[in-house]
């Protein structure tokens, strides 16, 4: 998939957050055995802090498929960002990657984007919501 380039000259407006919570290098989900009534636990990732995941769930892969989501999510988003660009880019597509320019130095490079929305009213724009690890860059 190709990665696009944005410059802040393109860009109409937009709003960025930057978090340092969520980091868990572990994630704990329980499950239940029905009709013994024992509880087991299955864990993502193997370093601290850890998340210990709030639900129990009916079955180990359900539980397994819950942590490893978990751990994926707290990985990915420790940066959300959303932009309106100044016109139509129709090409721009969610799990692409954009590249940002020309902005702040914690903002510049790539991003994952997770949704993007083509609106018409006296023109047709496009923007766009994204994501990324900031403490990988």
């Amino acid at each position: 998939m190709p990665v696009f380039v944005v410059h802040r000259t393109q860009m109409k407006g937009g709003s960025w957050k930057i978090t340092g919570r969520g980091r868990y290098g572990r994630v704990t989900a329980e499950w239940g055995e029905r009709g013994t009534a024992t509880t087991h636990k299955v864990t993502a990732g193997d370093k601290e802090p850890e998340l210990a995941l709030r639900h129990r769930y009916p079955t180990e892969a359900e539980a397994q498929s819950a942590a490893d989501a978990a751990l994926a999510r707290s990985r990915r988003a420790s940066g959300k960002i959303s932009i309106e660009l100044g016109g139509f880019w129709g090409d721009l597509l969610a799990e692409a990657k954009v590249d940002l320019q020309g902005i702040k130095p914690e903002l510049t490079g790539e991003w994952l984007i997770t949704r993007v929305q083509h609106r018409l009213t006296d023109t047709l724009t496009t923007s766009f919501d994204a994501e990324r690890d900031n403490e990988k860059v």
